[in-house]
């Protein structure tokens, strides 16, 4: 009858066990999740609580009254009671012990993860930061004749157009079929190179895929020399540039682009998730005017912004939507080229109006 009553009673004692690990393993959750709602836990806290100081006044009770029918005091009196109740009570206090414990350091380590990722986080906005300053000192930095900065781009998207039209009529004059992104690859190399002792060496080298035998090199050398004649002997007030064109701008763009290409990568190869980088890049893309948004886009379409596409299904300037706001119509669909066919309907700002 005894080990009847002695079973009953571990069970309670095992089920009490059972529900404090229950409450503390919940409470660690909260914790570890910053909840907010503490107050939904306090009724199965006060119960717990509850619980506990029940057992411990009704189990010596229970051993030492006949309540049960039978008195457990032995010839010692109560010290074998209280030798059971250890006995029965230290796997399971025991066992909660180390548990409580493992939930603790678990605890402790996550927060000590949270902490580094913190840290890691800061780090990465230190850093992105500081890119982003270099990027405005580069274009601060950038200029030609007497002017400098952001205007820069108006001028040199300008050139580029002026560029992309003698680029079209060599073509239609040697009989050279050339797709439009084509004449813009051949266009923005002219504008990146330009023609001169140097530069020529350079330009014909990267046409020399468009033109084996240099024939509309050549020509198109011709051309641009005769452009610049005129350029030269127009009175200053009627010149169309405020200084001579296609010389190239090789030493103003090309520490430009990679500065710029090195930032976004910088966080393309983080371990933080899309969302957040895209808010990086947002902020360096709002950095970038129309006019460099559009100068990017023609840079990406040529060998020398190739990388900007980092494999056949991932484009950065998809990606992070760099050139997304583009007006419509900036580029003439009909002469010059459709930025749509490039980028899935929504990309650009107008798109979403």
């Amino acid at each position: 009858m005894k080990q009847h009553y002695l079973l009953v009673i571990s069970l309670i004692i095992l089920a009490v066990s059972v529900y404090t690990f229950y409450v503390t393993r919940k409470s660690v959750d909260i914790l570890k999740n910053k909840s907010t709602k503490t107050e939904d836990n306090r009724p199965t806290i006060t119960i717990l609580i509850l619980l506990i100081l029940v057992a411990i006044l009704v189990i010596p009770w229970l051993y030492t009254s006949t309540f049960l029918g039978e008195n457990y005091k032995g010839e010692d009196g109560t010290g074998q009671i209280g030798d059971t109740i250890g006995g029965i009570t230290s796997p399971f206090l025991n066992g909660l012990s180390i548990v409580l414990v493992y939930l603790a350091l678990k605890a402790q380590i996550d927060a000590n993860k949270q902490v580094q990722q913190q840290f890691e986080k800061q780090e990465i906005e230190s850093r992105f930061f500081e890119l982003v300053k270099l990027h405005r000192e580069n274009v601060g930095e950038i200029g030609i004749g007497n002017d400098f900065g952001k205007k820069i781009f108006v001028m040199l998207i300008r050139e580029f157009r002026l560029i992309h039209k003698l680029v079209i009529d060599v073509a239609f004059e040697q009989g050279i079929v050339l797709s439009k992104n084509q004449e813009f690859q051949i266009s923005y190399n002219v504008l990146f190179f330009g023609i001169g002792e140097n530069s020529s060496r350079q330009l014909k080298q990267s046409l020399s895929k468009f033109d084996n035998e240099n024939i509309f090199f050549e020509k198109l050398e011709i051309v641009l020399n005769n452009e610049i004649i005129k350029e030269k002997e127009k009175q200053k007030e009627k010149r169309v540039f405020k200084y001579i064109p296609f010389r190239g701008h090789q030493s103003r763009l090309g520490h430009y682009y990679r500065h710029l290409y090195q930032t976004v990568t910088f966080i393309d190869k983080q371990k933080i998730s899309i969302e957040q980088k895209y808010d990086f890049v947002k902020i360096l893309r709002a950095q970038l005017t129309t006019h460099e948004q559009a100068l990017l886009f023609i840079n990406s379409q040529t060998s020398m912004g190739k990388k900007w596409y980092l494999s056949k299904n991932e484009n950065l300037l998809k990606t992070y939507k760099m050139v997304k706001n583009i007006p419509l119509d900036f580029f003439d669909k009909n002469t010059e080229i459709d930025l749509t066919k490039y980028f899935d309907n929504g990309y650009f700002e107008y798109q979403t109006y």
